[in-house]
Formats: structure tokens, sequence, C-alpha cells
């Protein structure tokens, strides 16, 4: 007979660790399978930092935001693990921008704090960016960076503190419902094996579909290939995290990063590509160097970073997961990322938002130590002339940009 669980989770990167973390501290008797090693890099839940914030462009999932950080937090005090660093964060792009002035009423819609700057005092505050007079910056205190792999580490291991089993190498291979439970059909080691449980969790990323399919379900997902560029930055001490947020620009050419976090003196850079996977176990595509190419005119037209020289590559590291270090100084480091994100059909007139899982990145380092959130002193964003509340932390935040009559709202 089939050995019984409550609930059986389909996949041990972010969703499926914290469904399964979340299944075990309910008191269910949860099974999470991963078809791989936990934290491998063949998806989208490795690596050091992802974006977390408050700004969407959709209300709801601003409302849903505090939520977030607030069950972050919680996890940070139960496994003492360091997870999350506040940074503040900022959209950037021009005024008049749909998806600017979107985030802009979202977050006034959910009732969360933030700081709306143009002209002058916008490029004042952004010094990091050469932003042209119709350009405008949103503001908010309630962003930073998860440590990915960290996170999904951390998951795992308080879902089997509070009573879960992790299987690693185990791939799904059937799930069929039944009257009253599900049968799932996993193979591992040359041997299969079979469970039964009351409920499926399927968190299988860019593999989903094809469970999906075999469940006679056609969601609207497509996966998507991402890679991201690590800049040297002229002015460390401008792009460190603390005086840094991470930042979104909106707009055309738009892009996304981070200060300097993950590798001293770089900052981590990405657009959103749309380069389809057509098979998740493909191996890793090569550089897209049409969209390097892209991206560093951009960083070089809109950042204080280093105008990078011509890239010399050097292959490293396994054949699904290849990594170009740079060979001299102001050249980037191109890491073609693994993550092979599946992204809801949303439209093409929709601008998918970038990192909007709570952990997604590349390679695993020991994260740059930051100030907690909540606390002020030199490493602020900006000496405040006056606070506002976001209700993400329940508390006046004092890292408000400048800010002078006329010039921003709130």
């Amino acid at each position: 007979m089939a050995e019984q669980f409550d609930a059986v989770v389909v996949g041990a990167g972010a969703v499926g660790s914290a469904a399964a973390y979340e299944l075990a501290k309910r008191g269910r008797r949860t099974l999470l399978l991963e078809q791989f090693e936990l934290g491998h890099n063949r998806a989208s839940s490795h690596g050091e930092s992802r974006i977390i914030r408050h700004s969407y462009s959709s209300a709801v999932y601003a409302a849903l935001a505090p939520a977030a950080f607030e069950l972050w937090r919680a996890l940070e005090r139960e496994s003492g693990a360091r997870l999350l660093t506040m940074t503040g964060g900022i959209d950037i792009g021009p005024a008049t921008d749909p998806a600017m002035q979107a985030c802009r009423g979202a977050l006034a819609q959910a009732g969360v704090g933030a700081v709306w700057l143009e002209g002058e005092a916008a490029r004042s505050y952004a010094r990091q960016f050469a932003m042209p007079d119709d350009w405008a910056v949103l503001w908010q205190s309630g962003a930073g960076i998860l440590d990915a792999g960290r996170c999904v580490r951390t998951l795992a291991a308080q879902a089997i503190a509070h009573g879960a089993t992790l299987i690693e190498q185990a791939r799904v291979t059937a799930i069929e419902p039944g009257a009253r439970t599900t049968r799932v059909r996993f193979a591992r080691g040359g041997s299969e094996a079979e469970v039964e449980a009351r409920s499926v969790v399927v968190a299988a990323g860019p593999w989903a579909g094809r469970l999906f399919a075999a469940l006679g379900l056609e969601p609207s997902l497509r996966v998507t290939h991402q890679q991201v560029v690590y800049y040297p930055a002229a002015d460390t001490a401008l792009w460190a995290a603390g005086r840094c947020p991470i930042y979104i620009a909106h707009g055309p050419g738009g892009f996304y990063g981070f200060p300097t976090h993950e590798r001293p003196g770089f900052i981590k850079v990405a657009i959103e590509l749309e380069t389809a996977v057509d098979d998740p176990d493909e191996p890793l595509r090569e550089l897209d160097r049409q969209a390097l190419a892209r991206l560093t005119e951009t960083v070089a037209r809109f950042s204080a970073a280093s105008a990078p020289n011509r890239p010399k590559w050097s292959p490293a590291g396994t054949p699904r997961h290849r990594t170009a270090t740079s060979s001299s100084t102001g050249t980037p480091t191109i890491q073609p990322s693994s993550l092979r994100r599946p992204v809801r059909d949303m439209g093409s007139s929709s601008r998918c938002c970038p990192e909007s899982w709570p952990a997604n990145s590349r390679s695993l380092r020991p994260e740059t130590t930051t100030r907690p959130c909540g606390t002020r002193g030199s490493g602020s964003l900006a000496r405040p002339n006056r606070t506002t509340r976001s209700r993400w932390s329940g508390a006046a935040d004092g890292t408000a940009p400048e800010c002078s009559s006329g010039a921003c709202t709130a």
C-alpha cells in the first residue's frame, strides 16, 4: 500500500518550500519532492538576491506586500537566519509613464508610504542615475533584497523541523487524482515509488506545464530565459547598499537592479528578456549578446556605473550553468542565468514586473551586511526633513528623501 500523506508538494524551490513549510507548521503530514538537489541552479530560486518591494502597478500586489514582509521577518525570528536586507526602493522613469503612475496609485490605494519627486529634486536624490528632465522618482522605504538561496534552504529546513519529509533527486512522473486521494508517482535512483495524499501542490516552475498537461489542464504559461550582468561601479560609496536603493526603471529601455551587494564593487543589473524556452531540460543557452549590448548601452546612458569595456569571456561551471567572468578592470561580469521563469501571459500591453517572486537568482556567496530594517544613522538613504509611515513596518521610517515645498508629494 502506498504511503499516505496529507499533502505532497512537487518542487522545492521558493514557492514549493514555502508551501511545505506552511503546511507542516499547521500540522499536516507533508512530503516535499525535488527532482534535483535542494538549491540547484536549473530554475529560478537560487542565488543571493531578489528584489522585494511594495511598489507594483497592481494595487492587489501592493496590498499583499505588507504581509509578505511580516512573514519573512517571522521566518527570520524562528530560524535565526538573516534573509532580508532593507535598502529602500525607487521606481524611476518618465513622470507620465503609465507604469510609474500605476505604481504611485497602487501604493496610495494600499496605504503604503511613498514619496514622489520630480525635476531637480529627483535628480538630486537619485544621483546614481543620469535622468532626463522629464523623469520622476517614486521612493518607498519598504523595499530590499532577499537572499534567494538562503531563503529556500531556510524554508526547507523549517519545514523539516515541523515534521515534513524532503526527498531530493525525485522526479515526479505522474499525478493521478482519485475519488478520495491523489496518487503521485516519482522516479528516484533508477527505481519507481508512489505515495498518496489528500492534496497535491504543484510548484514545479518551468516543468509545471508538463504536469498540468498530463492532467488535462492548460494554464497560460510561458517559460523565459534570463541573464544578469554585474557592472563595476565607478563610485562604490554612491552605489553601496544603505545609500543606493534597489531600482526599477520604467518606459523604453527599462531595466532593474541592485546596489553593490553580492560582489564587492559591482552592481547587478538586468532587463526583462522574452527569450522563450521550449524544453526546460535543454542545455542552457549561450550568452544573449544582443541583450547584453542593449543593457550595456542603457547602463552607459542612464547610470553612473563605469562605462564597460568590450567583454572578454571565460566560460566556467557546468554545461548547464555557464558563467563568463571579466578579465580586466572596467569589464562587466556576465552571468547567463539558468533562471527559466514561468510567467503568466498577461498580454503584450502589460509589463511583467521583474523580480516579482520573493526569491530567485544565481550563485551562492556570503551576503553583504547592511543596516537592519528600521534603524537609522550614517547608512540612511538620505537625511530626512520629514517622515513617512509605511504599513509594512507599522512605524515611522526616517529615511525619506529630502524634498522642498512642491517638489515632492507623499
